[in-house]
């Protein structure tokens, strides 16, 4: 003569005292008690309405009906999709918060010339079970509520900005001449230090400075370009195959006075960015 508290259960540890809490609600709550806890229990997983429906066996209406009450007693916090609904409990939404504040004033302090921690990796560390659409919802959140803020495709704290000192601007203009100066026969970035004759981790800093601020034009992990002769490039392309219909790598490569290698990153970036087309071994302009 027992009493069904969990239709579709999930293993637990015995004597586990929040398994036992959330079955004493089960027992002895509320259907939006039942809800809340589920909600609470699950938030790190972002869960669904279908699938808080499923753990409780409820309808869904019902479930709606309830979660609409707990969102107004701003208990609960909905992120609505295309196809579903994922709610969080307002304890995690604050819970992760606080370790994404704390973990940003921290990386600002030990690295004061960085532009924070890169987007993706905030979601992967604090939001890892999270869908990847509700995962980005969460960090607008934040955005919109003042705790950070999003500076290209890193995350800061609000009103942080990087503070340069006379001699580290004199340092950033300097990388920055190297590769105007060396315009298609650009260094790679490891080779930096020696060329300036500066400290390496110091360059290090500054160049992720550059590149986070996009005052240089990074075609891949191994070739960075000036952004006029980035552009400059470009007009050279299209001038080019204009004039004689199509280019090919060993062509490029000699109109720009550079090596293969960068040649070849300009040409594949042309394609994906649908610039040109390729053709057998040449390329044509897609428009």
């Amino acid at each position: 003569g027992g009493e069904i508290l969990e239709p579709n259960p999930e293993k637990k540890k015995r004597f586990d005292e929040s398994s036992i809490r959330e079955l004493e609600i089960k027992e002895m709550g509320s259907s939006k008690d039942i809800i809340e806890n589920i909600i609470e229990e699950k938030s790190s997983e972002f869960p669904s309405l279908r699938e808080i429906a499923a753990q409780s066996a409820m309808l869904e209406e019902k479930i709606k009906e309830e979660i609409d009450v707990l969102e107004d007693e701003g208990k609960l916090i909905t992120f609505n999709l295309t196809k579903d609904i994922y709610i969080i409990h307002i304890n995690y939404y604050d819970k992760v918060k606080k370790k994404i504040v704390e973990s940003l004033e921290v990386f600002h302090k030990k690295y004061p010339l960085r532009l924070g921690i890169s987007k993706e990796e905030i979601r992967s560390r604090f939001l890892p079970k999270a869908k990847s659409r509700a995962a980005e919802l969460f960090i607008a959140r934040l955005i919109d509520e003042g705790y950070i803020e999003q500076v290209s495709q890193n995350i800061t704290i609000k009103g942080f900005e990087v503070e340069l000192e006379e001699e580290e601007k004199r340092l950033y203009q300097d990388i920055l001449n190297v590769f105007k100066e060396n315009k298609y026969q650009p260094p790679k970035k490891e080779d930096l230090s020696s060329i300036l004759d500066r400290n390496a981790d110091e360059v290090e800093e500054l160049f992720m400075l550059i590149l986070n601020r996009e005052d240089l034009f990074k075609l891949n992990e191994e070739v960075y370009l000036d952004l006029d002769v980035y552009k400059d490039s470009i007009q050279k392309l299209k001038e080019y195959i204009i004039e004689n219909g199509s280019i090919s790598i060993e062509e490029f490569r000699d109109l720009l006075d550079t090596n293969r290698k960068v040649a070849l990153s300009l040409l594949e970036h042309y394609d994906m960015e649908k610039i040109t087309i390729r053709q057998d071994d040449k390329r044509v302009l897609s428009k």
